[in-house]
């Protein structure tokens, strides 16, 4: 029998593994060209463009491992630096690992997303 110690753990694993069969298999194809052809029909202004590179830059691996060596520092969130930092690593080995296997193509509507002029 198999002790299972997080249930939360398992049903990630498994939704992760299913949303990537699902993506490869193509059923999400039409959602991307609808957001692809949203996104395209609206054109938003210079500085909405600039604040949302901003946001989006806060998600990065090189933020996230900044904040993973603070809580690692301070004794009392040493333990959840130490996770973050794990979890980390592992992510981008599943990703450097998993994105040639699945190779979802971006859709044409893609390339049509306006550039930042400086």
């Amino acid at each position: 029998m198999i002790y299972i110690r997080s249930f939360q753990f398992v049903t990630i694993l498994v939704l992760f593994i299913l949303f990537t069969i699902l993506i490869y298999l193509g059923f999400f194809t039409s959602i991307d060209n609808f957001v692809f052809n949203t996104f395209n029909s609206f054109s938003p202004g210079q500085y909405l463009l600039y604040s949302l590179v901003v946001i989006s830059s806060f998600a990065e691996a090189v933020n996230l491992i900044f904040i993973a060596i603070i809580f690692t520092v301070i004794r009392r969130t040493r333990k959840m630096g130490m996770i973050l930092m794990i979890t980390i690593m592992i992510l981008a080995i599943l990703v450097s690992y998993m994105k040639p296997l699945v190779a979802q193509p971006k859709p044409p509507e893609s390339q049509k997303i306006p550039a930042l002029s400086t």
